[in-house]
């Protein structure tokens, strides 16, 4: 169809170039015919240059596009398997390789902090107050960086980890936790939308269903702001049941024992190893006793590991 309408045109511009030639120049009409004819050859010949040149600028454009597209896989794929590699490759969970942190820049909290964790595995970091225990946390979780060395989780670099997933790879229970004016079992969920089971069993292992199925509504019960309505113990174990709830990766504990009598304690940490046998587990605690069943153990002072190993 395209061949038709071109051979129109040719043919309606050979006849005007006809008349035209043969009108302006006063030749005679084979020699206007001529005219016309060469002029039409031209004509179309500068048409097909045209055409042939717009398809190649096509063709070049659809190349490099696909080139890139191609590239642009490529990276994609080498990042993926360079990902996979990796992880396989990896002996340990977690890594903290001379690291060093200061909050101004200028005077260092922590100082050439090393240690190794395998799957599993449990860590302990005893220390005074103000010793840097937190702040290894907190450069753990993402919440800082460092200003020398390096920290791993699976042999990756925390850095090259989306905040999102590196953030849900916790479970953690702070000083500073915080309980809403919600019920138990909301303020265990979390706003996470987990599962019952997954609570229920959470607040098992936090020793916390004794006093739990003490109240009136049960998981129901109203929790008043700050949780003024529980004592210290009953609110330590909330936190751990938060911390519980969704199984996660990696489990911080700062502290979050200290307002358990000692035979709780004891069970929570015979419950820990039996539910929670694959998940890494660091502990912050002063107490000696809280952490000597830990498979490592690292004692801070002034932001200084003055001692690293087993109890």
């Amino acid at each position: 169809m395209k061949k038709i309408i071109r051979d129109f045109v040719l043919l309606f511009v050979l006849c005007f170039l006809y008349m035209t030639f043969s009108k302006i120049m006063n030749v005679s009409a084979v020699e206007g015919l001529i005219i016309s004819l060469g002029s039409a050859t031209i004509f179309s010949l500068l048409i097909s240059m045209i055409r042939n040149l717009n398809e190649e600028d096509l063709n070049l454009k659809n190349t490099y596009k696909e080139c890139n597209k191609n590239d642009l896989d490529t990276d994609s794929i080498k990042e993926n398997q360079k990902i996979e590699n990796i992880h396989k490759e990896s002996t340990y969970h977690i890594q903290f390789k001379n690291v060093t942190f200061s909050y101004n820049k200028n005077i260092p909290v922590v100082k050439n902090i090393n240690f190794e964790l395998k799957k599993g595995e449990s860590l302990g970091i005893i220390g005074p107050i103000g010793s840097g225990k937190t702040t290894i946390m907190m450069l753990l979780m993402g919440f800082y960086k460092v200003d020398k060395g390096q920290i791993l989780i699976n042999n990756v670099d925390i850095n090259d980890i989306k905040k999102s997933e590196l953030r849900n790879m916790f479970g953690s229970v702070f000083q500073n936790d915080y309980l809403f004016s919600k019920t138990i079992y909301e303020n265990i969920d979390f706003g996470r939308n987990l599962d019952g089971e997954d609570i229920v069993r959470a607040a098992k292992v936090a020793q916390a269903m004794d006093f739990i199925n003490q109240k009136e509504a049960k998981f129901d019960e109203n929790i008043s702001q700050s949780g003024n309505n529980l004592s210290g113990g009953q609110k330590q174990r909330i936190f751990l049941s938060r911390a519980f709830a969704s199984n996660p990766e990696i489990l911080i504990l700062d502290y979050a024992c200290s307002a358990l009598d000692f035979k709780t304690d004891r069970l929570l940490r015979e419950s820990l190893e039996k539910y929670y046998k694959n998940t890494t587990k660091i502990i912050l605690e002063s107490r000696i006793n809280s952490i000597k069943n830990c498979t490592k153990i690292i004692v801070l002072d002034k932001g200084n590991a003055v001692g690293y190993g087993k109890h």
